[in-house]
């Protein structure tokens, strides 16, 4: 159970003990409150209701109660009823509670399981054999469920899918309930068949044949979902044909209440076919004008009035949900929602909110309007003028929003010089000098590693032996010759694992930054890191425009931030003055580093004192980190790793007032061995950008906006 105001997970419990969870449904406890229930301190009245879950064979009946305060939701559930194994599957489960109070039997010699409680609910219970049974549940501890009937439909088979609606009948001095039944077969046909049952009537007391009155024909393999829509006058089904269909139910199935006796199914084909997804398909929604799943009404032609614009939503097995136009049957969007073997089934929210679960246990909030071209926005808000829908060219919205853009793609040739010395060096593994390329072999093998973008026309690239370059080409028009720059900036010398160690990790940025059309502000800064494998880790600043340097760049700084262990990522944060450095290491650490040899207050790196550690932390989930950004107004680093998950934690302001001090007061903080902070997870989300790499996060009024590998933007709000 999820609070999806405040994305947070409430409950987990395991009802069925393993058993998969096929379908749930959620009934109010009671029609009518007899009197408030307490919750527990201070809140407002709790929610009661009844759950029923059903999966495999089991079927379980627990009590929900909510109490919603100010701070948070309190659950509580508490079991009512075990049905107990059943002969077949369960495919589906649903409870009618009952406000009246039932006459107890005059007999004191009855038996305890037909005598009727003061209050009961009734759970009826849709079979994998194409069969349909009704138990009667007293809502208290003690008593005894019974079943009161089995109705059993006259085509037996193997079914996939199955739904029912319920309706309570007054006939003289004893309730009925009215079932009617959809059935998708293996056979790919949607049977219709209905039954009406007498709730007071005794164990076992009901048992018969129905003949199906109505056969759904049109697709091509196996039925998996099938559901009543707009009030029961619609039929929704998908199947493994990779389609999903939209059929018309006669209305004299809903009038008469008793079913004809002798009945041959008459066969009629859908109004809509829905075509495009790639695999077969899980589940189906219809989107209605206050975005409602099922709500009574919803129809495709009102045949009075100008069509309303209606969408179906679908999930399928491709990993993917579409929306359909519920008229004319054109795909719309295709939300890329899960990653896996697809997505189990959708839902709808009001606001055109849709809620997707997958097979990579994932369960994901979309906003579809987001999804859609502004006109069929419409379909998805609370209000609508049927009239104003469509209205004008089919994209003349669209055209007014989004503007031009005309762009020009750069291709550079990532072969620098590998040597920036003119004398040939000895290969550490062969002996023989090399002059112009490595030779092939496990150990010597060069290749570019990372290539960082720090402004539009320039990059940095680190090759594994940690020569780092910098390429830089004049701004040009679509069609004309671009000349690279190259420019040598640094090259790991001296003997050792140290000086061979592979580069791992890269960061580079341009300080300060300007945006594109913008003029440059002097003096900018070009700032490297790059760690190895074999700990080390090297900060390198150079000026931009500046001549090349005729020999390597002197480190502004370097340092081993884990003792000799491998340094996995580094990120220089952008977010905070020059000279903040974030490191990752094995087991999740993190640490952050000032380095005051890049800070703007030190006079010269040559005075500067080494990198001080400024506080550490631990990452939720074990993946390496791919993307950081940094609030300081709020005091907040925001953390992505290569599984899309998103984490937070919170920083005091005084730890960045002690690194803009004077230089006197950073040699304090170094000699302080105390002053590494550990700082506090306030914030964490998993399995975004469908399990893919977080690759950029800014964070900015509150929010956290992140781009994934997969090729979608999120926006959390905190």
């Amino acid at each position: 159970m999820w609070d999806l105001d405040r994305c947070q997970l409430l409950r987990n419990d395991a009802v069925l003990g393993g058993a998969r969870v096929h379908g749930v449904h959620c009934p109010p406890w009671r029609n009518v409150l007899a009197e408030p229930a307490s919750a527990p301190g201070d809140g407002l009245p709790s929610e009661d209701y009844l759950l029923v879950v059903c999966g495999g064979r089991c079927v379980k009946l627990l009590r929900l109660q909510l109490s919603r305060a100010a701070q948070g939701v309190h659950v509580q559930l508490e079991p009512v009823h075990d049905l107990g194994p059943q002969q077949q599957w369960a495919h589906v489960a649903q409870a009618v509670t009952r406000g009246e109070e039932l006459e107890a039997s005059s007999q004191p010699d009855s038996d305890a399981a037909d005598q009727q409680p003061a209050q009961s609910a009734y759970v009826v219970l849709g079979l994998m054999d194409n069969s349909v049974e009704v138990w009667r549940v007293p809502l208290s501890v003690s008593g005894r469920a019974v079943c009161i009937a089995r109705v059993e439909s006259s085509t037996r088979l193997l079914l996939y899918a199955m739904t029912i609606s319920l309706s309570l009948l007054p006939a003289g001095d004893a309730q009925q309930v009215a079932v009617r039944v959809a059935s998708g077969t293996i056979f790919h046909d949607v049977l219709l068949w209905r039954l009406r049952v007498t709730l007071a009537a005794s164990a076992g007391a009901l048992h018969e044949s129905v003949a199906p009155e109505h056969r759904l024909q049109g697709h091509v393999g196996s039925v998996m979902k099938v559901q009543f829509a707009a009030g029961g006058r619609l039929l929704l089904s998908t199947a493994d044909d990779r389609t999903a269909r939209v059929w018309r139910v006669d209305d004299a199935f809903w009038r008469s209440e008793e079913a004809p006796p002798h009945v041959t199914p008459c066969e009629q084909a859908p109004l809509l076919s829905l075509w495009g997804h790639t695999a077969r398909v899980w589940d189906v929604a219809l989107v209605g004008r206050c975005g409602l799943l099922g709500v009574q009404g919803l129809l495709l032609h009102t045949g009075t009035t100008a069509p309303e614009r209606r969408l179906l939503v679908t999930a399928s097995e491709d990993c993917t949900c579409r929306v359909w136009h519920a008229h004319s049957g054109e795909e719309l969007a295709k939300v890329p929602a899960h990653q896996g073997r697809g997505v189990w089934c959708c839902a709808v929210m009001p606001g055109g909110y849709l809620l997707s679960g997958g097979a990579d246990a994932a369960v994901r909030l979309w906003h579809l309007p987001e999804w859609l071209q502004p006109q069929h926005r419409a379909a998805l808000k609370q209000t609508v003028n049927p009239a104003a829908v469509g209205s004008g060219p089919a994209h003349s919205e669209q055209s007014r929003d989004a503007p031009s853009v005309a762009a020009h793609v750069v291709t550079l040739s990532l072969a620098p010089p590998l040597r920036w010395l003119p004398q040939p060096r000895k290969d550490k593994c062969s002996g023989a000098p090399d002059d112009v390329l490595h030779p092939r072999g496990a150990d010597s093998a060069e290749f570019t590693r990372a290539v960082v973008l720090v402004a539009p026309q320039a990059l940095v690239s680190v090759t594994k032996r940690g020569h780092v370059h910098l390429a830089s080409w004049p701004p040009s028009t679509a069609g004309g010759t671009t000349t690279v720059t190259w420019t040598s900036l640094y090259e790991r010398c001296g003997e050792g694992a140290a000086a061979t160690a592979a580069v791992t990790c890269l960061d580079a940025l341009r300080h300060p930054a300007v945006l594109p059309g913008e003029p440059a502000r002097a003096p900018q800064l070009d700032v490297v890191a790059c760690g190895d494998i074999a700990g080390g880790l090297v900060l390198l600043a150079h000026a931009v425009g500046a001549l090349p340097p005729a020999t390597p760049l002197t480190p502004a700084a370097s340092w081993a931030p884990f003792g000799g262990a491998p340094v996995l990522g580094v990120h220089l944060l952008r977010g905070l003055p020059l000279g903040h450095v974030l490191t990752a290491g094995a087991d999740n650490c993190l640490l952050w580093w000032f380095a005051p040899a890049l800070a703007v207050a030190c006079p010269a790196p040559s005075d500067a004192c080494d990198p001080v550690l400024l506080a550490c932390m631990t990452l939720p989930w074990a993946q390496r980190l791919a993307a950081v950004d940094a609030l300081p107004q709020h005091g907040l680093l925001v953390t992505g790793d290569q599984r899309g998950g998103i984490a937070a934690f919170a920083f005091p302001p005084q730890l960045l007032v002690a690194c803009t001090a004077d230089l006197a007061a950073v040699r304090a903080l170094a000699d302080d061995s105390a002053a590494a902070l550990t700082l506090p997870l306030v914030f964490r989300l998993g399995s975004c950008h469908n399990n893919t790499q977080a690759l950029h996060l800014r964070t900015q009024r509150g929010c956290v906006t992140s781009a994934g590998r997969n090729g979608e933007g999120l926006r959390q709000r905190g």
